[in-house]
């Protein structure tokens, strides 16, 4: 049945911002292959020069200056764009925080050093998903796992799966130039950020067309957000203690 294999990206960092997530996809090897031709002649065909960013794409920047206020030939673009990750990949994953929530969850309880770190938190959540995703597909020991190089506090993951008996997923890291699929997931990442941004601050802007569209072509249930309630409850659950109260 071949091999598959698995990319995530962060969008956002530890020390700024509202929030950091870590998304991305899996699909078989043969699937990779596809997407990867394809999405490079679709960035061939709009100038576009890889890797592609979301950041930079979204702000009219760099490369994308010269068609920043161009919103049909921006539309036309990311339309094409999610119908390609739509049909090349097998499973979307995502999970993410908001910074100000994690921040309060360790002021109230003593975690594990390795859980001090948003970025393993949420890597952590997601590679939970992914397993379980998995075992139901009986794929297990045919998974290759890959995160972009450039997130915060990498090195941290290894030791939260290994306490959690989970250091058989051994993960990699490689940079977006290696990896053309890692801009899939920087674009569900980023798209994942701004909605939560979005929510946080009240801008009160619609809903983006390029969020509704992966939205409705994907499934979403290994789409996670960590709330209030549910980083206590994953608290309770492991009896980190109170702080006060060691």
């Amino acid at each position: 049945m071949g091999v598959f294999i698995a990319y995530f990206d962060a969008s956002g960092t530890p020390d700024q911002g509202v929030s950091l997530f870590v998304s991305g996809f899996v699909a078989s090897e043969a699937k990779w292959l596809k997407f990867e031709s394809e999405w490079l002649k679709l960035l061939d065909a709009y100038e576009i020069k890889s890797p592609f960013h979301m950041k930079e794409f979204t702000a009219g920047i760099k490369q994308y200056a010269s068609w920043k206020d161009d919103k049909s030939r921006r539309a036309q673009f990311m339309s094409k764009a999610i119908k390609i990750v739509k049909r090349r990949t097998q499973k979307s994953f995502s999970s993410g925080i908001m910074l100000s929530d994690f921040r309060d969850w360790q002021a109230k309880y003593v975690v594990p050093e390795y859980l001090c770190y948003p970025f393993v938190l949420c890597s952590f959540s997601i590679i939970r998903e992914l397993h379980k995703w998995l075992e139901r597909n009986d794929i297990l020991g045919r998974m290759a796992l890959v995160f972009e190089d450039g997130d915060k506090h990498k090195g941290k993951l290894y030791d939260a799966l290994a306490e959690h008996g989970l250091d058989s997923i051994n993960p990699n890291f490689a940079s977006k130039q290696q990896c053309v699929p890692f801009q899939a997931a920087d674009l569900l990442a980023w798209e994942h950020a701004r909605l939560a941004k979005d929510a946080m601050t009240g801008t009160g802007r619609p809903l983006r067309g390029s969020m509704a569209a992966l939205a409705t072509m994907l499934p979403r249930d290994a789409w996670r957000m960590h709330t209030p309630r549910s980083l206590t409850r994953f608290a309770e659950e492991k009896n980190f203690p109170k702080r006060g109260h060691v």
